[in-house]
């Protein structure tokens, strides 16, 4: 899948103006020209917001200013090519299903909110993909934090503000406000947890994606210390206990969700007195990382979920030791990284978690997507990929499209096979219908098969 770039204006702009200091030197006293360069960044900071591309402008910007000589001239050209090129930022993948996207934010108590996204057919005001999130800001403490347990240097905050300013320019491409669409039968939830430092806006495209399939999709913030005391990270176990504790209240904030969601006057309320309705039997989890996790607990915890679960990377080491011994019986769909795969640290307790809930009964779909990183399912990479393949958080830019795409996909397909059980469903087994129908879809739109199944994980093995 190619994703398509967005045109910053106020890059090419900026851009434009700094080539034509080249032709216009001799007219222009250096300090106005750098007025000029000072003005227009303002102006971009406030419109587009700035990247860690800008780095190349000002070194451009000192070139064409401190020397007339082509050598620097053709240097500073290469740094805007280089600027423009190679730092993209691509606009959301639009969603596949009939329905356009609805969007509200909740409070579930003063402490906790969050934003649910569902079917709609009204068109109104987009929303802004930082609002009120606190990106840069997790996304700061969780690279300072593992900065130092690694021993390791870090950038100042104001860095990573200056770098995560371009997401408050960004939009999630969704109707605020808008009427629902009724459906008669009741709509099907989703639960979705992010993982550690993620944000309610974290996963927007697959949010997007099944709320315009018909689900209602509740994507609830964990606000947390995201630094524990820990000195390194040979201090795994210690660490691990940390987060359980705050598992902990994670499970809590998604069991009143779930009271929430059960709560038909707050539905109203929420909904403005349309006829919203939701489809009990078929109320799912999903989650990233430790949303994963949070995920795995509270569906233990609460037979309201009905469901099954949907997993993205989870990190499932601070889970109770029910959820890698005792069966759920409901549909899972389990997806690693590659990069988490290879590590046998974070690889053991998925494998427990899988061995514990397919007995045979064909409702584990589990595996990974070659090439995947753990924010393959993450939509951030859409806003900052070259900076995010900068921080080692992806492995190329030339991948990203597809291995987005292809979880969407195949989350999609499993989330359609529960909610639209048929005979051939019962006859294959969920596991079956699900890979049958997704191969099927590769064939049809002609993209190639990264999906590395368990099954064959294990023949091999």
């Amino acid at each position: 899948m190619k994703l398509k770039a967005k045109v910053l204006f106020c890059e090419y702009f900026l851009a434009i103006y700094m080539l034509s200091q080249c032709f216009f030197s001799n007219y222009v006293p250096p300090y106005l020209a750098f007025l000029g360069f000072f003005m227009l960044t303002i102006i971009k900071h406030h419109v587009e917001g700035v990247r860690a591309n800008f780095i190349f402008f000002i070194f451009a910007e000192i070139l064409l200013l401190t020397t007339h000589r082509l050598f620097f001239h053709l240097a500073a050209f290469t740094l805007l090519y280089i600027t423009l090129a190679k730092f993209p930022v691509y606009e959301f993948p639009a969603p596949t299903g009939k329905y356009r996207v609805g969007y509200r934010r909740f409070h579930l108590n003063p402490q906790v909110s969050g934003a649910v996204y569902y079917p709609t057919n009204e068109i109104t005001q987009d929303v802004n993909y930082g609002e009120n999130t606190e990106g840069w800001q997790r996304f700061a403490d969780i690279t300072i934090f593992y900065s130092n347990v690694r021993k390791s240097k870090h950038a100042p905050r104001a860095v990573y503000k200056l770098i995560f300013s371009v997401l408050d320019h960004q939009y999630l491409g969704v109707n605020l406000n808008s009427k629902p669409v009724k459906n008669e039968k009741g709509n099907p939830v989703i639960i979705f947890s992010h993982g550690l430092a993620g944000n309610i806006h974290a996963h927007s495209v697959q949010c997007n994606e099944w709320a315009s399939h018909g689900f209602v999709v509740f994507s609830v913030d964990h606000p947390e210390s995201i630094p524990v005391p820990v000195q390194s990270l040979e201090e795994y176990d210690e660490y691990t206990r940390l987060r359980a504790v705050q598992l902990v209240d994670r499970k809590n904030t998604s069991l009143q969700l779930l009271d929430f969601i059960h709560n038909q006057k707050k539905i109203q309320h929420l909904f403005e007195d349309s006829e919203m309705t939701f489809n009990y039997k078929k109320v799912i989890l999903a989650g990233h990382s430790f949303g994963g996790a949070t995920a795995c607990e509270t569906a233990y915890q609460d037979e309201r979920v009905t469901g099954g679960l949907l997993l993205f990377d989870p990190w499932l080491a601070p889970c109770s030791e029910q959820v890698y011994t005792t069966p759920l019986n409901k549909p899972v769909l389990l997806l690693r990284s590659e990069t988490f795969d290879k590590s046998e640290r974070f690889k053991l307790e998925p494998w427990k978690f899988i061995q514990a809930h397919e007995k045979g009964q064909g409702l584990v779909v589990s595996g990974y997507f070659r090439g995947s990183t753990h924010h393959s399912s993450s939509d951030l990479m859409l806003h900052l990929p070259r900076e995010f393949v900068m921080f080692k958080m992806f492995k190329s830019m030339n991948t990203l499209g597809e291995q987005l795409l292809s979880h969407r996909t195949l989350a999609q397909i499993f989330l359609d096979s529960i909610v639209n059980e048929d005979d051939t469903t019962k006859e294959k087994s969920l596991k079956t219908h699900v890979l049958s129908r997704y191969r099927e879809h590769l064939q049809k739109t002609s993209r190639p098969d990264i999906l590395e199944v368990d099954d064959i994980l294990l023949s091999k093995n």
